[in-house]
C-alpha cells in the first residue's frame, strides 16, 4: 500500500483529467533523468541537471572526484525525490492538489476519489 497524492487538471471539472503520484521510489527517475524531466516538461529540473553534470565534469579535470559515487548518490536521491518535484511542478502550473489516497495502487486511488467525490443522488 502508498500514499497517492491525487491532482486535478483546472479546466477539467469531471476528473478525467486527474494524476496520480505515489509516495515511493520512481525507477524511471532514477535509471533515466533527463528522459524523466522531458517526459513530465520539467525543463528547469533538465536544465539544472545539465549544468550539474558539466560542473562535475569540469571539477573532476582540476580536482580527483569520485565522479561515479556522486552521480550515483544523486540519481538515488531524485529517484526518492521525483514525484515530489513533479507535485510541486503541477501545483506551480494550476493543477490543484486533491487529497491523499492510501491505495495499492493508481487505479484503486482513482476509484477510490471517484467513490469519494461522487455526488449522491437522494
Amino acid at each position: 500500500m502508498s500514499i497517492f497524492t491525487l491532482h486535478q487538471h483546472p479546466d477539467d471539472a469531471s476528473g478525467a483529467d486527474l494524476v496520480c503520484l505515489p509516495d515511493r521510489f520512481n525507477w524511471f527517475a532514477a535509471l533515466l533523468p533527463p528522459f524523466w524531466a522531458v517526459a513530465n516538461g520539467l525543463w528547469k529540473v533538465l536544465a539544472l541537471m545539465i549544468v550539474t553534470l558539466l560542473a562535475t565534469m569540469a571539477l573532476g579535470m582540476f580536482f580527483t572526484l569520485p565522479v561515479l559515487g556522486l552521480y550515483l548518490l544523486g540519481v538515488w536521491w531524485l529517484g526518492f525525490e521525483a514525484n515530489h518535484i513533479y507535485s510541486k511542478a503541477l501545483i506551480k502550473r494550476g493543477w490543484g492538489r486533491g487529497v491523499d489516497i492510501v491505495a495499492a495502487d493508481d487505479l484503486m486511488a482513482e476509484q477510490a476519489y471517484f467513490a469519494r467525490n461522487e455526488p449522491t443522488n437522494l
